[in-house]
């Protein structure tokens, strides 16, 4: 069974923890209020990732140092619903605890695979069902590729913990995650002030106003177009995979988020030569209402042809 709120639906938990000296159970009211913005925005941003549409309600203050709970629930009204809070929650807490040097994805992938394993122990009986599950599956790995590169992610991230680095009284934070039943999806992480630079360092845009980071989020577009055909004119190398080719014959640089893909590439099991044309399926992040292009990234290669 799972608690029920207001809006009479299932949901999955986030539990946020800050651990403050002297036993103290209070907490600036400002940072406080910004890490939870901080937050919104990763769900929101996790959400829109894997086109999800949710709600996000709040609970009370718990003590113990100082506790936070965010309940994520999906607006939709079927078997995905439970599927995809919990999703959210996960990922939310993995995210959150997995240093700025550490590649997301195959985190990530193991996280829907848990929550899968269990979805189909605990929830799913029919076999239509079963297969709708898969369908479920298969399309929300496709996304959880587009977490690595994604940027908005990585700042948010690190504002969070620049915020709470610089706030005194705090000495660690942890991040668990579960069903509305308290079963865990996540395990509780800790993350001590030590460890925050692993989080931070290499990140230089913690002046980035957060009003500007929701606008951006609000007013994306993400375009999925299927079959692509991107010539490549400059493969990259060099671990930031950021290559140049031509797209309906316009010059572009775009990124790779294709693990398997990228794996090949560094093994050496791929050849490269003029003209070497991907079928992929490219996502294509722009601006609502124009027709500036923010980001292209090419989140599964289907296909290599070459000249020759």
């Amino acid at each position: 069974m799972y608690y029920y709120n207001y809006y009479k639906k299932p949901y999955s938990a986030i539990e946020v923890h800050y651990f403050l000296k002297e036993d103290m159970h209070s907490m600036d009211a400002f940072i406080q209020h910004n890490c939870e913005h901080d937050l919104l925005i990763l769900i929101k941003e996790v959400a829109r990732t894997f086109n999800i549409e949710i709600i996000v309600d709040t609970v009370p203050f718990a003590e113990g140092g100082l506790k936070r709970q965010l309940n994520i629930l999906a607006k939709q009204e079927n078997s995905k619903a439970i599927i995809t809070a919990a999703v959210v929650s996960a990922l939310i807490t993995t995210i959150i605890v997995t240093p700025i040097t550490t590649s997301l994805t195959k985190i990530t992938e193991k996280v829907i695979e848990k929550i899968f394993e269990d979805s189909k122990e605990k929830e799913i009986k029919d076999e239509n069902l079963k297969l709708e599950n898969e369908r479920l599956k298969q399309e929300i790995k496709l996304n959880n590729q587009k977490l690595e590169n994604n940027s908005m992610i990585e700042k948010t991230r690190a504002k969070f913990y620049k915020r709470i680095n610089n706030y005194a009284p705090l000495y660690s934070v942890s991040f668990t995650s579960n069903y509305g039943n308290k079963e865990i999806l996540n395990n509780e992480v800790f993350v001590s002030k030590e460890e925050f630079g692993l989080y931070t360092e290499s990140v230089s845009f913690f002046q980035v106003d957060s009003k500007l980071i929701e606008s951006e989020i609000e007013n994306n577009t993400i375009l999925e177009i299927d079959d692509a055909q991107i010539e490549i004119t400059s493969p990259d190398f060099s671990g930031r995979y950021m290559w140049k080719g031509k797209y309906n014959q316009k010059k572009i640089n775009f990124l790779i988020s294709d693990t398997k893909f990228l794996d090949d590439v560094q093994m050496g099991n791929l050849v490269f030569t003029k003209g070497t044309i991907l079928i992929c399926i490219l996502s294509i992040d722009k601006l609502s209402n124009s027709e500036k292009v923010k980001s292209y990234n090419v989140t599964l290669v289907k296909k290599i042809i070459n000249e020759d």
